[in-house]
Formats: C-alpha cells, sequence, structure tokens
C-alpha cells in the first residue's frame, strides 16, 4: 500500500465532505451505490444480526443504511465525524439513534455493541488500525466486525460518474476536488484485511471478493451526482446536456432491455469476532 500522511489524510477528508460530498449529493445520488444495493444483506449475514443486536454504523454518513438495519435489530448507533450528516441523519431516519464522533476514540463503554459495520468507509481512515482497534474495545465478547470496501478499480457504478467528469470537464478542473481516501482506499485483495483485523486482535479473520450489483432504474442518479460534485447549478444548460449525454455514453453498457441499469461493482467483504477470553 502507498505511504499516507494521516494529518494529511484528515484534512483532506473532512474537506471532501465539506465542500463536495456533501448529505444532499449523499442522499440525492450516491446513497443508491453505497447504502442501497445490497449492503444491508450482506451486513446481517456477516454480522449475524438478530432481534437482540445491539448495532454500531461506523461512518453512516445520513443514516441510510442504519436506518435499515434498524427493522432487525434491538438497537442502531450511527456515528460520523460530519455534523451535517448527522443533522440530516436525525432530521430524516428514524428506529436509529445518531451522533458525531471520532472513530479513533468512540464515546462508548467497553463491550457496548454485539455488530460493528463499516460499510464503505474504512478507505476513508487517516489511522484504520487504531479505529479497528477502538472496536475491538467496544464489542462484546465474541461480538462481530463487519467491513464493505467497494474496490475502486472494479467499481462499475462509481467508475461511470468519474468517467462522466472526466469527459466534461478540464484536468484543471478536475484538480480542485479533494483527494479522499486513506492507506486502505488502493486495497483490491483480502490480505490487507485480514491481516489488520488480526493485528487489531480480532479473530475467525475472513475476508472475499464478492460481486454485488448495483441495479438503478435509470441513470438519473448518476447524473445528479456528476451535477453535484462538478457544483454545475451556477453554470449554463449546455454544460448540463453535455453531463446527461456523457452520462448516457459512460453507462451504456450497463443498460438493460427493460431501461434499467446493472452495474456488476466488486467489492470486499471481512468479518472477524472480539475473542471470548482476553488474550
Amino acid at each position: 500500500m502507498p505511504d499516507y500522511n494521516p494529518e494529511d489524510v484528515e484534512l483532506n477528508e473532512h474537506a471532501a465532505w465539506d465542500q463536495v460530498w456533501t448529505g444532499e449529493l449523499y442522499e440525492d445520488a450516491i446513497a443508491f451505490i453505497t447504502s442501497l444495493s445490497g449492503q444491508t444483506e450482506i451486513a446481517l449475514e456477516l454480522g449475524e444480526i438478530t432481534s437482540d443486536s445491539r448495532v454500531l454504523d461506523v461512518g453512516c454518513g445520513p443514516g441510510l443504511l442504519s436506518e435499515s438495519l434498524a427493522k432487525h435489530a434491538a438497537s442502531v448507533e450511527g456515528i460520523d465525524f460530519s455534523e451535517t450528516m448527522i443533522e440530516q441523519a436525525r432530521r430524516l431516519r428514524s428506529g436509529a439513534m445518531f451522533r458525531v464522533a471520532n472513530a479513533e476514540k468512540l464515546p462508548f463503554s467497553d463491550d457496548d455493541f454485539d455488530v460493528a459495520v463499516c460499510c464503505y468507509t474504512s478507505h476513508h481512515f487517516a489511522r484504520p488500525e487504531t479505529v479497528y482497534t477502538e472496536l475491538l474495545r467496544v464489542l462484546k465478547p465474541g461480538g462481530h466486525v463487519v467491513v464493505l470496501h467497494p474496490i475502486q478499480a472494479e467499481n462499475a457504478a462509481f467508475g461511470a460518474i468519474f468517467q462522466t467528469l472526466g469527459d466534461v470537464f478540464p484536468p484543471e478542473k478536475m484538480e480542485t476536488f479533494p483527494d479522499l481516501g486513506g492507506p486502505l482506499f488502493e486495497v483490491e485483495t483480502p490480505e490487507p484485511y485480514i491481516e489488520m483485523l488480526r493485528n487489531c486482535g480480532f479473530t475467525n479473520v475472513a475476508c472475499e471478493k464478492r460481486l454485488k450489483h448495483c441495479s438503478l432504474p435509470n441513470d438519473d442518479a448518476l447524473v445528479r451526482a456528476t451535477v453535484q460534485i462538478g457544483k454545475v447549478e451556477d453554470h449554463s444548460g449546455e454544460l448540463r446536456d453535455a453531463i446527461v449525454r456523457a452520462t448516457h455514453a459512460s453507462s451504456a453498457k450497463y443498460k438493460q432491455a427493460d431501461g434499467s441499469y446493472l452495474f456488476p461493482d466488486n467489492i470486499l467483504v471481512a468479518k472477524g469476532l472480539k475473542p471470548l477470553d482476553p488474550a
């Protein structure tokens, strides 16, 4: 994995979520990819979540996954470093609790949760091992950690968005978007997650690549994502039209006979248990 300066990662991540990847963008467009295309089912499966489970959703954003998991668990607590995201989650979601929190210093007691879920979140952590060591602390003995990690080079849905951005905007405009990602951003194989979770003290660790299709009724969400990421609201109708055409072109190969879209997104799914007995 490439070298990352944790302080730079933190600055870039805060800038990105404050300036570009806002709650409105996530709710209107990105959630269809990161929260609403099979993530609930995978978390329920790997976390063995039941009606008795107390669940922590780490990096919950505006809370769509938290709300979905709350239908199956005893309780769900969603945390995020973004105050805007948490405010939106509290306003729009039901069934779960939300708070602003730093995943490196969780505001919870030891042995507090049965399951911790990191869905499309780990690659944003500046210090992943610090976060997962904290998750080990707040999990009950025998508790589950679940990770869903998008493989950047094999994520067709996001690939269509960024292909559109690259086709429409000049390179100098692309360079103005805040950088995203920490040490795990470019991970494409199970081994780094297996090693990290074991180093943090988890047992029964497993990780595998899994094909998880992202199904969309049309490509409107991709258009909205490109428009919002590119901050097109102050530009001419010609630019919007160009984005629509470029989106159609970048996603055409995934269009189905009924007009819907099916994007073959590859992800890594990892899991581990907190040992029943301290080492």
